[in-house]
């Protein structure tokens, strides 16, 4: 092997450490806003970490960052309590993108656009 050849295969495998560590470092970050109306109680939990339960107020945010594990395996879900509804979802990962942001909004009975949006577009409806 040739001293270029070696040359090439260390990048190389700098470049595959290098892609497979830097997702590793990316903090991600979820938001469930309230937008129902009223009080609503939300938990977000993970297998390692839980996020609440917490009472948001209407127009009140949750909000939490996190890297992913190592294997990537990361999911996140959420539990959201309102009146005599529950909804619960992904949030990360589980049927959800692994986005950088993922931005949940919750909205309360506004004729059919009630439910769980993500980016605009309904995720979930209520249960």
């Amino acid at each position: 092997m040739g001293v270029a050849t070696g040359l090439a295969a260390a990048a190389d495998f700098a470049k595959a450490v290098t892609n497979f560590i830097r997702p590793l470092t990316v903090e991600h970050v979820v938001s469930v806003t309230n937008l129902a109306g009223s009080r609503m109680r939300v938990k977000c939990a993970s297998k390692d970490n839980t996020i609440g339960p917490t009472d948001l107020e209407d127009k009140k945010s949750l909000v939490f960052k996190f890297k992913q594990n190592f294997f990537r395996t990361t999911h996140f879900w959420c539990d959201v309590w309102w009146k005599n509804k529950w909804q619960v979802f992904p949030a990360f990962g589980g049927g959800a993108p692994k986005n950088k942001i993922n931005d949940f909004r919750v909205y309360g009975n506004i004729g059919n656009g009630y439910g769980v949006y993500l980016g605009g577009s309904k995720f979930k409806p209520w249960a």
